[in-house]
């Protein structure tokens, strides 16, 4: 208690919860091994204060057309505006985007998927993203580029590393929104516009955002539920998507034949 309130102190609620998490599974593993008979660490979880969960910042609706005009502008690496441009199509977290391998994404199927490994999801739970014929048009400009690699988005310099954390952060910093949106808000914008349409269910929302049951049994088959619901969601989001767009800028995906 004394080594947690001084980490409160100096560091705050968020460090100290996490090393109460950690102190948790070191105490649970000599449980295991018959060192210990209980778990010190558990009584002290409601002593501490509880850390401030952060509200991500995100632009709402009446701001993507701009911000689509100001990505289009931009001069930037093209791999990483279409990289910004795919993770508003998909509503992945950066980390689950910029570390995607080619071997996960099946565009030549009759319903395209992107299947995430349960090791790089935040809950530990695979995870499958329907995609939307914009996000197949996005995935196929993307592999003119990156294509013939392992990694869909290939950092700049060298080609087996990732492109850093920051690529998609900085892009919308320079663009103009530092401090009024944040990569992690589209999620939000994607949660909110969903939410108040009316027209999709809460779980099936939920479920596309990866929050996944605390059930770990449950968990193990999540991946795959309300998989047809979902991806008439990510088609309708990414038709939305496509609406705030300049007329000029619009592709008709009636006509639009891939490859």
């Amino acid at each position: 208690m004394d080594l947690l309130r001084g980490v409160q102190e100096g560091s705050g609620a968020e460090v100290s919860s996490r090393i109460l998490q950690r102190l948790k599974k070191i105490f649970t593993m000599a449980i295991i091994l018959k060192l210990i008979k209980r778990n010190p660490a558990s009584d002290l979880e409601g002593l501490l204060k509880a850390p401030r969960h952060n509200h991500y910042k995100s632009l709402n609706e009446s701001e993507i057309h701009e911000f689509f005009k100001r990505l289009k502008e931009y001069n930037a690496r093209k791999l990483s505006k279409l990289g910004l441009e795919l993770i508003m199509h998909t509503a992945l977290r950066t980390s689950e985007l910029r570390l995607a391998e080619w071997n996960e994404i099946k565009l030549e199927e009759k319903n395209p998927v992107w299947k995430i490994p349960g090791e790089r999801m935040k809950m530990g739970h695979p995870h499958i993203v329907p995609l939307s014929k914009q996000a197949v048009h996005i995935l196929k400009q993307i592999q003119v580029i990156s294509g013939l690699g392992r990694l869909v988005f290939p950092g700049d310099k060298n080609p087996e590393k990732a492109i850093s954390y920051n690529t998609l952060r900085s892009i919308l910093m320079r663009i103009g929104y530092r401090g009024e949106a944040t990569v992690h808000g589209f999620r939000g914008l994607f949660s909110t516009s969903a939410n108040e349409i009316g027209r999709f269910r809460p779980d099936v929302i939920e479920r596309q955002l990866a929050h996944s049951p605390r059930d770990k049994v449950r968990g193990a088959y999540y991946h795959a539920e309300y998989l047809e619901e979902r991806r008439e969601l990510l088609q309708w989001w990414s038709d939305r998507l496509e609406s705030f767009k300049s007329p000029a800028e619009v592709i008709n995906f009636k006509q639009y034949k891939a490859g």
